[in-house]
């Protein structure tokens, strides 16, 4: 009796197992595009994992065309260089390979961004030097979406 259970269970375990529908996973590519990176969101840096910038950017796709606005996640080990220090120093719009991640897509009320003292709405960009904020900001309810830079 337990043999057969046994036997039983072994044969029904890859059924159980599986997705349905996930017969076939898509391999997802990522695309290359320049961004700029507008604000700073959210800072999480550890020297013995892995750390986690995010931003408020600008893509354009490897053809050009028009800006959008995208949040832009960036994952990367303790001992790698943040995309924020590459972007001071470069001093121009950066070249990312990214990849869609719609779990993490927000409005911009939603993302917190560095603001000045005392106004949540006043913007405060990367770069020190382009102290005042861009007045082409999506509005707070625009639902913003989310890219992952490909670091490999």
């Amino acid at each position: 009796m337990r043999y057969t259970s046994r036997i039983a269970f072994a044969a029904l375990l890859p059924l159980l197992c599986s997705a349905p529908g996930n017969a076939k996973t898509e391999k997802v590519r990522p695309e290359k595009v320049t961004v700029s990176l507008v604000a700073r969101s959210t800072a999480a840096h550890v020297s013995w994992g892995e750390s986690q910038d995010v931003y408020l950017a600008e893509m354009r796709g490897a053809e050009g065309g028009a800006a959008t606005w995208i949040k832009l996640v960036d994952e990367y080990p303790g001992t790698a260089v943040p995309l924020i220090r590459v972007a001071y120093y470069v001093q121009k719009d950066l070249a990312l390979r990214v990849i869609r991640d719609s779990q993490c897509d927000a409005p911009l009320s939603q993302i917190p961004l560095r603001t000045a003292p005392g106004d949540a709405m006043a913007i405060l960009a990367v770069r020190l030097s382009y102290s005042p904020m861009r007045s082409d900001l999506p509005g707070g309810a625009e639902q913003i979406p989310c890219y992952r830079n490909y670091r490999k």
